[in-house]
């Protein structure tokens, strides 16, 4: 059964073998924006969260959100997203859409290509 798990930032370190090569895809479709390296860093740091969608022992998508506060509002931003058949795990993004309300947040946004506005 698929599911959606927030992952602790203390927990990511020893999850890297697994994530590597999705934090490296993050990277290059960043437009310049960070390195897989800053990916970690800005997790440990809290500044962004790591969702992961699970099926059975195998990553499906990997998420990365971030809290953004403005004067009058507070975003959680999707920020990058890598996966395998979205079609199968988007209505999840409910479960990271309900922790940002439990955290404040009462806008949702993504940094995203046009291609994926059905998101």
């Amino acid at each position: 059964m698929m599911r959606l798990e927030g992952v602790p930032a203390g927990s990511v370190r020893a999850l890297l073998p697994r994530l590597s090569a999705a934090f490296d895809k993050m990277a290059q479709k960043s437009n310049g924006r960070w390195h897989a390296d800053d990916v970690l860093r800005f997790i440990e740091a809290r500044d962004m969260q790591l969702w992961l969608v699970i099926d059975g022992i195998t990553i499906k998508a990997v998420v990365l959100t971030e809290i953004i506060r403005y004067p009058r509002r507070t975003a959680l931003r999707f920020v990058a997203c890598v996966g395998i058949g979205w079609r199968e795990w988007a209505h999840l993004r409910s479960g990271i859409m309900e922790w940002g309300k439990a955290n404040g947040c009462d806008l949702f946004e993504a940094l995203a290509p046009r291609k994926w506005r059905h998101f």
